[in-house]
């Protein structure tokens, strides 16, 4: 709820910058940034740009601690599940390249486990 608030605001304040004014005087300057001899951006445009930037930034959070993910997930499942614990068997992360870009993934698995069974000492027991 809260991400489609920011959203919505941003694009209020992007179609602000937008609108024609006549005697007030606009958020960002009517000024452009000469980049080559032939090219120049306005500094409305690199606002909306950066915006739009933070605003994916924001939603999509790429720096989200994987395992943090996982733990949720596993901790979900456990009391869905009517567990009393879980134990991790395996976890790997890596980056998935694809051809407009890489993510981030990680996979994990876990054994939904029962009070006597989450006893750490019973994994060393040989039957």
């Amino acid at each position: 709820m809260r991400k489609a608030v920011f959203v919505l605001s941003t694009i209020a304040c992007l179609s602000a910058c937008a609108t024609p004014t006549g005697s007030v005087n606009p958020l960002v300057p009517d000024k452009s940034l000469q980049i080559t001899a032939k090219t120049a951006i306005s500094l409305s445009e690199l606002a909306g740009a950066a915006a739009v930037l933070a605003a994916i930034n924001y939603i999509y959070d790429p720096l989200a601690p994987n395992w943090e993910i996982l733990k949720r997930r596993a901790n979900k499942l456990q009391i869905e599940q009517g567990f009393s614990g879980y134990q991790l068997l395996e976890y790997t992360e890596g980056i998935e390249s694809l051809t407009l870009g890489a993510y981030r993934v990680a996979v994990g698995t876990v054994k939904l486990v029962q009070r006597q069974q989450a006893d750490s000492f019973m994994l060393n027991e040989r039957n």
